[in-house]
């Protein structure tokens, strides 16, 4: 499972990227500003349905921050 997010705020000029892939019991999220080198942070769960719960949260808190 991916979701690719992308925040545009003309205002800040600022252009983002989000992205969180969830295979197994390993979560890898994928940032930054488009068109540069991203960073990357891994994480490992215990179950894969703890990994997808920890996704499904933090899509949500991006969501609410205005990412698309």
């Amino acid at each position: 499972m991916t979701t690719h997010l992308e925040c545009h705020d003309k205002k800040k000029n600022s252009e983002k990227f989000w992205e969180i892939t969830v295979k197994g019991k390993t979560m890898t999220r994928r940032f930054g500003r488009i068109g540069t080198k991203p960073q990357t942070r891994t994480n490992e769960f215990d179950t894969p349905a703890a990994a997808k719960k920890e996704a499904a949260k933090l899509i949500a808190e991006k969501r609410g921050k205005g990412y698309a």
